[in-house]
């Protein structure tokens, strides 16, 4: 089971690229239907983008929780603080590694997390509301929030800080 949780990061991993690939694809679609004055179709292919997003979020955030839900199994979580007791990570003179640092399991996925997800998404937000106002269409006001790792088991805490 560890070795199938590993290969199911692998596999998220490539599933966000090919979610990255459809969000581009969808957003090419909302260009060239907006350069032939079809509103309505641009707005949609731009939501599909979107929920896109929200679906590569989703399934990060399952791959992580099946990874936690099967090496903690056998492992005792590392935690912030249990029984009066901190967790204190002790520096190594040679190396600092970030992944070292991080409490939780968050450091399988950390690279996913540092990438600038959240301003690509108001980006595309804000064109499609842009677009969609100047046609009198409805703007999309849901929030995104790639750092939302949601709560599993309270094994994850809500939110992760890379400083």
């Amino acid at each position: 089971m560890v070795y199938e949780s590993v290969a199911g990061l692998y596999q998220q991993n490539l599933e966000m690229l090919r979610s990255l690939a459809t969000m581009d694809q969808e957003l090419q679609r909302a260009a060239q239907a907006a350069g032939k004055q079809q509103v309505r179709p641009a707005v949609q292919a731009a939501d599909r983008a979107l929920e896109e997003a929200r679906s590569m979020l989703f399934e990060r955030n399952r791959a992580l929780r099946h990874v936690q839900e099967v090496w903690y199994q056998t492992w005792y979580p590392r935690v912030a603080e249990a029984n009066g007791r901190k967790f204190l990570h002790e520096v190594d003179d040679v190396k600092d590694h970030l992944p070292d640092r991080t409490v939780d399991m968050t450091y399988l996925i950390l690279r996913q997390l540092q990438l600038p997800v959240n301003g690509w998404i108001e980006q595309i937000r804000d064109a499609r509301n842009r677009y969609a106002a100047a046609h009198q269409l409805p703007a999309r006001n849901d929030t995104f929030e790639w750092l939302d790792l949601k709560p599993v088991s309270g094994l994850i805490t809500s939110r992760i800080s890379l400083e």
